[in-house]
């Protein structure tokens, strides 16, 4: 009898330790580095399907039981209406300085014309972003993009921003928005 409790202890303890492990990523389909989806999620159906990069790369998995569907891979990729072009699409003109800019420079009625013009997106040209950078830059680059919309009123807007490093983004003076 204490051997088999003994054994029982053993094969909990196991388990639950197990249970607590868990990998970062699961492969879906790898064929190389520049080909290889990833889920992230705990289930193959609770998150988007990845790159190992950790971009969206939408892949839905539907099967049908007794002519009912169910998704068992991926999410639904979220649609969004773009009120501002990034430069994911097309660069934009700003201004910016890679000297540590005067206190304000992130408010809104902050005076930029000593600060040069350029095109952004700003950087090495190493990214994946289609638009390729036209400007490069130093260490440090503090930049502003002015921009007046007709409508305000929308619900859940979401940021899209694309950076190396770290950033910081202000919305008329305002970081926690």
């Amino acid at each position: 009898m204490r051997k088999l409790l003994w054994l029982a202890f053993v094969c909990s303890f196991f388990y639950a330790n197990a249970q607590e492990l868990r990998a970062p990523a699961y492969p879906i389909i790898t064929h190389d580095p520049y080909f290889s989806l990833w889920s992230f999620g705990d289930t193959l159906n609770a998150s988007s399907i990845k790159h190992w990069t950790g971009k969206d790369r939408p892949l839905i998995g539907i099967l049908t039981v007794d002519g009912k569907p169910y998704q068992f891979v991926g999410t639904t990729p979220s649609q969004y209406n773009e009120v501002l072009p990034t430069a994911e699409k097309k660069g934009y003109e700003v201004k910016y300085t890679e000297q540590q800019p005067a206190s304000g420079w992130e408010k809104a009625g902050f005076d930029a014309a000593q600060w040069k013009t350029g095109m952004a997106p700003f950087g090495d040209g190493a990214g994946s972003n289609p638009v390729k950078p036209k400007n490069s830059y130093t260490k440090d680059i503090w930049y502003r993009r002015t921009f007046d919309l007709a409508k305000t009123d929308w619900k859940n807007l979401q940021l899209n921003i694309s950076h190396d490093d770290d950033v910081q983004v202000y919305l008329n003076g305002v970081s926690n928005f």
